[in-house]
């Protein structure tokens, strides 16, 4: 099964998540965010199926967040 990997390539944290995938086999396909945003359809679909509320969050928040999801 393949993800979507929505990131910034520069981003140090987008990195290191990227990193996190590869070492744990996950396949995936990467899509840089400042070159094609995630359509409002897309976000309502992804709020969607994680089953979470909207809630402000940083960046370190929002991975441990899919990380813990992902692990389920």
């Amino acid at each position: 099964m393949k993800v979507l990997f929505v990131e910034y390539p520069k981003c140090s944290t987008c990195k290191k998540a990227g990193k996190w995938l590869q070492e744990h086999g996950v396949g995936y396909d990467d899509r840089h965010i400042v070159e094609q945003n995630p359509t409002a359809e897309e976000l309502k679909e992804w709020h969607e199926k994680s089953g979470l509320p909207l809630k402000p969050v940083d960046r370190f928040t929002a991975i441990m967040e899919l990380r813990i999801s992902y692990q389920e």
